[in-house]
């Protein structure tokens, strides 16, 4: 009863009916705890995104440099330029403040570099970008007018096999990430694969950006839940669990930050994989509830043969689904340092709606941001990303972000 006691005081103060919150802080054994209960933010303190973008970047009218195809990431400089990564022509292109191209690097060896896998953009320093090439294992890092400052290999290691660049710190060292595309890969090679539902480890590394060289682990964490089973060949199936758990990790200054979705917390780890801190919201998951798993069913129903329909409807209701919702997204972290974790939505379409901790890890309040827009940066009065209308076509919108002033 006091669980579902506090879980209702949430939501009367998110509606901004009852005074702020404030979170309750507390260190156990060298390890800060911040228990946040409810938004900080008072009636007309939140933060607001406008409807419309201010910069859209997109026009297949304009030629090719304005066409995107499988955008993995895009960051907005200081001067206002804005870097985009395109997978779908393996380039970086740049664009100033008001969305005009200024020049390319990648694809044909412009700009000095050649991407064969283009796999992610980061922030690197204040001015500077870096992309990761990952069939080649290199990075590579780029001044503001896009020529190459340096450029080296990641020397992986049996102690920190091979991942991918999540992120970058302060330090100029590298967040790799092994998740689960290479444990499903080893447990499908066991003699006696498993079956059933599993989850699987996600392994986070630290590596030099000078040289490419093993700095030290950071830490063990749970990954994706999968559902393996074995067909009638022996050959061995893995889906992701429906509403399953997995791991989420962002890089800000030289901490690494850590959400396994299991409830609502994310962990505070220094780059030398020490905890810091716990961050924590007291609200219960959202229930998986008969009406979301009936609109689970029937969304991979549509369009199954009549003769398959009563196989495919026992294997859906066979599979373990989870009493409740993941407690969060993903999460982000802004310039500013404002830690930002988006609600769960199950099937994609719903409203998003980010929580925003301060740099301090109190709760301030909740941000809705448009739909159909995967965010990559945002600033302190911005948020950039990928649009994709229904059709698949894709652009750059930078929105604006309004934040009343004391």
């Amino acid at each position: 009863m006091k669980r579902f006691l506090l879980a209702t005081l949430i939501v009367v103060v998110g509606c901004g009916d009852a005074p702020p919150m404030p979170p309750v802080v507390r260190d156990s054994a060298g390890v800060t705890i911040v228990e946040n209960f409810g938004p900080s933010w008072g009636q007309n303190e939140g933060w607001t995104v406008s409807e419309a973008p201010t910069v859209s970047i997109g026009d297949t009218t304009r030629g090719e440099t304005y066409i995107f195809d499988r955008v993995i990431g895009a960051l907005r400089l200081s001067d206002g330029t804005i870097v985009v990564a395109n997978n779908g022509s393996q380039e970086l292109r740049w664009y100033d403040a008001s969305g005009s191209f200024q020049r390319t690097a990648g694809r044909n060896g412009e700009g000095g570099v050649r991407f064969s896998s283009l796999a992610w953009l980061g922030r690197f320093g204040d001015e500077s970008v870096i992309a990761y090439d990952g069939m080649n294992l290199r990075t590579t890092i780029f001044a503001p007018d896009g020529t190459v400052q340096h450029s080296s290999s990641l020397i992986m290691t049996f102690q920190a096999p091979p991942g991918a660049v999540e992120g970058a710190f302060a330090d100029s060292s590298l967040l790799i990430v092994r998740g689960a595309r290479h444990w499903i890969r080893a447990m499908q090679g066991q003699p006696n694969a498993p079956q059933g539902l599993r989850r699987g480890p996600t392994l986070a590394f630290r590596y030099s950006s000078d040289d490419g060289s093993f700095l030290n682990g950071l830490g063990t964490y749970n990954g994706s839940e999968q559902i393996f089973r074995t067909g009638r060949t022996q050959i061995v199936h893995v889906n992701a669990r429906p509403f399953g758990r997995n791991a989420v990790l962002a890089t800000y200054g030289n901490n690494l930050y850590v959400g396994t979705q299991d409830e609502y917390e994310i962990r505070v780890v220094n780059n030398l994989d020490t905890l810091d801190t716990i961050v924590r919201l007291q609200r219960e998951n959202a229930p998986v509830t008969t009406e979301i798993l009936d609109a689970y069913k029937n969304a991979r129903l549509t369009n199954v043969h009549a003769r398959e329909r009563a196989a495919r409807e026992a294997q859906l209701d066979s599979l373990p689904f989870p009493e409740t919702m993941p407690a969060y997204s993903n999460i982000l972290v802004d310039t500013e340092g404002n830690l930002w974790v988006a609600d769960h939505r199950p099937f994609g379409g719903e409203q998003p709606v980010w929580n925003v901790f301060d740099p301090s890890f109190k709760l301030l309040g909740a941000v809705e941001t448009p739909p159909r827009l995967l965010i990559f940066d945002i600033g302190p009065d911005y948020v950039l990303g990928r649009w994709q209308e229904p059709s698949g076509t894709e652009s750059i919108r930078m929105y604006a972000l309004v934040k009343p002033q004391p």
